[in-house]
């Protein structure tokens, strides 16, 4: 283990899920290989292409007819 300020701490181990998962001066971590799903976020992808070439349609042709 470690010692601080006059305690000794346990080494903290990652164990195998089969494994013991403590010793004398020692604690296992049991891994196994579950996960958690947090969010799923779906974006449009189009939308923000489709605004974009609203905007350049409309700015362009704002220029060509303050050019004629």
């Amino acid at each position: 283990g470690n010692l601080v300020g006059g305690v000794t701490l346990p080494s903290v181990v990652p164990v195998r899920s089969t494994g013991a998962a403590a010793g004398n001066d020692w604690i296992g971590l049991r891994t196994t290989d579950d996960s958690v799903l947090k969010a799923v976020s779906r974006v449009p992808l189009f939308g923000g292409f489709l605004g974009l070439g609203l905007l350049l349609l409309a700015l362009g042709s704002m220029w060509y007819r303050e050019g004629r």
